[in-house]
């Protein structure tokens, strides 16, 4: 994968406001991300994911997408209500 792989966020606080962003993922494997957030994020929220693996040089909508839900399991605050957070995707069986 070459360059950022752009990340859309949608997910609710524990109180129950809805919020969404765009960011970057920081690291993806199989199980979950780590990705860079403009808000603070909590530990427990349940987050939709929407991932593009766009190559350098290439038309970002003809790129394959992937969508995931999952839970943010650990958050980095970072100075100015940023933050870095991790996600774990839930599982969904297939059959």
């Amino acid at each position: 994968m070459d360059g950022p792989i752009p990340l859309s966020v949608r997910g609710s606080e524990l109180c129950g406001k809805i919020y969404k962003f765009r960011t970057i993922v920081r690291n993806i494997g199989p199980g979950g991300l780590c990705a860079f957030a403009p808000r603070l994020m909590q530990k427990g929220e349940k987050v939709s994911l929407r991932v593009r693996f766009a190559r350098l040089g290439t038309k970002p909508l003809q790129a394959p997408e992937m969508s995931m839900r999952g839970l943010v399991v650990r958050v980095e605050e970072r100075p100015g209500g940023f933050s870095v957070f991790a996600v774990a995707f839930f599982l969904q069986q297939l059959f």
